[in-house]
């Protein structure tokens, strides 16, 4: 059994991904909405030598439309590639680097940050931002390496938009982190994922040496309800989010954005 793991900043496709590997017919898909990283992650990072909640997997199953919406014991998954959809395992590098398991394979999503901070901003209710500072100020490598950052975290003067800019660069650069550690991620991009679906489905399962399937472009038929953020499952792959970020932020805001985020967008490839 393969452990593929979706890290990634929060709003950057880890959903996605999550759901396009997930239809994979040898696939078993958990994310954060089923209760995941309190207590599954628990049990994977404790080297999977703590108890296995099975109750995860029930849980995980109300998702799917087909056979698998039957899982309910661990040893049904002898069967399955588990995917982990958890965007906050990219804090937890040095740990998944640790594990006893032979086939770990980990995606890290990437999306214009531009975009992010924008969804960020839109889901004021949830607060994102918030539940982010909380990882980043409790992190080693965060109290070590990058006071100033965290300053400007807590600071409640610091404006919002400021706040996830910054969430964003640092949480997108903790891709190095797993390079450090021998881990080496695929790194994909938002953007490609809706525009160029199939190109990117292939590139994922050879990644993580699956055979490529069909369904993999039509997750919306095999999956339903709501993932998280109120993620709708049953919708298909589109665009329409690509260009929210131009009538949402203001040009004082982008510029400022681009002066946090910009050495990093440039390596991944985003026109400033």
């Amino acid at each position: 059994m393969k452990i593929i793991i979706v890290a990634g900043v929060q709003r950057s496709g880890t959903t996605l991904v999550g759901q396009i590997l997930g239809v994979h017919s040898r696939s078993f898909l958990i994310d954060e909405s089923d209760d995941v990283f309190h207590p599954f992650c628990h049990w994977l990072l404790n080297d999977s030598q703590a108890t296995f909640p099975e109750r995860t997997l029930s849980q995980a199953a109300k998702k799917y439309n087909d056979e698998r919406s039957t899982v309910r014991k661990k040893w049904h998954l002898d069967e399955y590639n588990l995917v982990i959809k958890a965007p906050n395992m990219t804090f937890e590098y040095e740990r998944l680097s640790k594990l006893n398991i032979q086939h770990r394979i980990i995606i890290f999503p990437v999306r214009d940050p531009r975009s992010v901070v924008a969804a960020m901003l839109r889901r004021k209710k949830s607060n994102m931002i918030e539940k982010q500072t909380n990882w980043f100020i409790k992190h080693p490598f965060f109290l070590q390496n990058h006071q100033e950052v965290l300053l400007s975290l807590v600071n409640q003067n610091t404006p919002a938009h400021i706040k996830a800019a910054l969430i964003w660069v640092q949480k997108t650069n903790l891709y190095k982190n797993f390079q450090s550690h021998l881990i080496n991620p695929l790194i994909i991009r938002y953007e490609d994922m809706v525009c160029k679906v199939e190109e990117s489905c292939i590139k994922l399962v050879n990644h993580c040496d699956l055979s490529y399937e069909s369904s993999l472009k039509k997750h919306h038929m095999i999956l339903s309800g709501k993932g998280p953020g109120n993620t709708v499952r049953d919708r298909q792959i589109d665009k329409n989010s690509l260009n929210k970020w131009q009538t949402e932020l203001s040009k004082q805001q982008v510029n400022q954005i681009n002066q946090i985020c910009g050495a990093t967008m440039h390596e991944l490839g985003y026109e400033l």
